[in-house]
């Protein structure tokens, strides 16, 4: 009998060192399996980041290649929309809009055809341009999904906003799209301006590209400019109006002075388009002649240089 139990504890002696190795085996391979895992999942989130990233440098650059695109469309609109005060403060209020910002909002704005908030300025230009490159279909519903998608892994690759507009880098949050889109849009119109009188000034123009630089700066200043007929103008080319003050320009981009017959034709054209100053804009500066005939005539002289500071010149 006492052999049997010795038996009998040997076995079981013998199976719990059988088990409690196949336990050590199993958590040794538990752990192995753990670590694979674990590096397996790491790997995963490493390339989801890394297509993460790439996906969101796609996006923007995709919205800088579309502002690229349109720059001078989007350009000419700023010039329409944003006014300048007596003491040269930009009104932006018209050419930024004021366009829902919630995502949702927007869905169920789109959801019933409501495109109200999207009639002019950026916001136009948001929709009307942006949504579709972005989304590639002619739904806006559909588009605007894809977009705010697209926004939404920006936004968690990139956790701040270099905000434009305000002037100042925080942190960005999903309704963050469209101070992204306006600050990208504000700065390239920005580029275009600050450029805009250097470069022309600094090369050879023609007439026309003359006359369109000094609209460009009068426009700029917060002046309604008109252009005359091509033909039958009588010597005016621009016509810039503030409130009851109407005046009538010639432009002349000449590599040398400019004399009597600029003035001559401007004061007289001043007359047939029933303006109240007549202005002579020169590249190159006037004879004595012409500045003579300018004090008894009462036409301002002027360069392209000092064309922002017109109101000073007629007041």
């Amino acid at each position: 009998m006492e052999g049997l139990l010795a038996v009998v504890l040997v076995l079981a002696l013998i199976a719990l060192a059988l088990n409690a190795s196949y336990e050590d085996k199993k958590s040794r391979e538990m752990v192995v399996y753990h670590k694979e895992l674990n590096k397996k999942i790491k790997i995963m989130n490493a390339k989801k980041k890394v297509k993460d990233v790439d996906a969101s440098e796609e996006f923007i650059n995709q919205l800088v290649e579309i502002i690229e695109e349109n720059k001078y469309g989007l350009l000419e609109e700023r010039r329409k929309l944003v006014k300048k005060d007596s003491y040269g403060k930009e009104d932006i209020s018209r050419w930024v809009g004021n366009p829902t910002l919630s995502p949702s909002g927007i869905g169920i704005s789109f959801s019933i055809n409501d495109f109200s908030e999207f009639k002019k300025g950026i916001p136009y230009f948001w929709f009307s341009v942006i949504l579709p490159a972005i989304g590639g279909t002619d739904d806006p519903y559909k588009n605007r999904g894809i977009f705010f998608d697209k926004w939404k892994n920006y936004c968690v690759v990139n956790p701040e906003i270099e905000d434009v507009v305000q002037g100042k880098t925080r942190k960005v949050t999903e309704e963050d799209w469209y101070v992204a889109v306006a600050s990208l849009v504000e700065e390239k119109c920005r580029e275009l301006l600050n450029n805009s009188t250097s470069t022309k000034s600094n090369r050879s123009m023609s007439g026309i590209e003359f006359e369109e630089h000094c609209k460009s700066i009068l426009e700029e200043a917060g002046w309604e400019v008109e252009d005359t007929p091509t033909s039958g103008d009588q010597g005016v080319d621009l016509i810039a109006s503030i409130e009851d003050v109407r005046v009538c320009i010639q432009c002349k981009c000449f590599a040398k002075t400019v004399g009597n017959k600029a003035v001559q034709e401007v004061a007289a054209g001043m007359i047939y388009w029933k303006g109240t100053h007549a202005v002579v804009v020169a590249k190159n500066g006037f004879t004595k002649s012409a500045n003579n005939l300018a004090e008894s005539t009462n036409v301002i002289l002027t360069s392209d240089k000092e064309l922002a500071d017109l109101e000073d010149l007629v007041l």
